[in-house]
């Protein structure tokens, strides 16, 4: 009976601890930007998909557990891809799950805020994000990514830019690719 007493307090501990550490992602992530919401399973192949190019530095802002880039590197294995998420649970889903990943030397993940990251190295970006965090960001994507850098956004785009390809696979889900131009103003409507 002690035994079952144990094991159903350390289940009790576990459960617990990761709902407790869920609603501290929530607010961390909302603080800083958006709550935390995974894409679903078939908007990322669609995504991923979406890829016109054979990328080499590819980043997700706000990967939340990854899924987007355990992708894309499941499709490009020779390109090297970064992740960056504030809230807790999620990175540390995406570092659990690269742990097992078969390209993990291709995958880094980091619990950082990303408008604190430099993006000058990347030739793709893969971004989730509501429209609002968006707009916050365009400034720092025209700014910092380099000429002929493209952007992918899941179902909002960025306001006020011009996409060059809008795709439309699932109902309420368009996909946004956008590439830098040597004149970012070019990617102004």
């Amino acid at each position: 009976m002690l035994i079952i007493s144990s094991i159903f307090l350390l289940l009790i501990l576990i459960i617990d601890f990761f709902l407790l550490s869920h609603f501290i992602s929530a607010l961390i992530s909302t603080h800083y930007g958006d709550p935390y919401v995974s894409l679903p399973s078939s908007a990322v192949k669609i995504m991923i998909d979406f890829i016109p190019h054979q990328p080499q530095q590819i980043a997700d802002l706000g990967c939340g557990d990854g899924r987007l880039l355990f992708a894309a590197i499941s499709k490009f294995p020779q390109a090297q891809a970064s992740g960056y998420e504030i809230a807790p649970w999620p990175y540390l889903k995406a570092q659990l799950k690269r742990f097992v990943f078969p390209y993990r030397q291709q995958i880094k993940f980091y619990r950082q805020n990303f408008f604190s990251v430099p993006l000058n190295d990347f030739d793709l970006l893969l971004l989730y994000l509501t429209s609002s965090l968006l707009k916050k960001l365009a400034p720092k994507l025209e700014k910092e990514l380099p000429p002929r850098a493209r952007i992918i956004t899941a179902r909002y785009p960025i306001p006020q830019w011009k996409a060059e390809k809008v795709f439309s696979p699932l109902p309420g889900f368009n996909f946004y690719l956008y590439e830098i131009k040597k004149s970012n103003l070019a990617l102004k409507q």
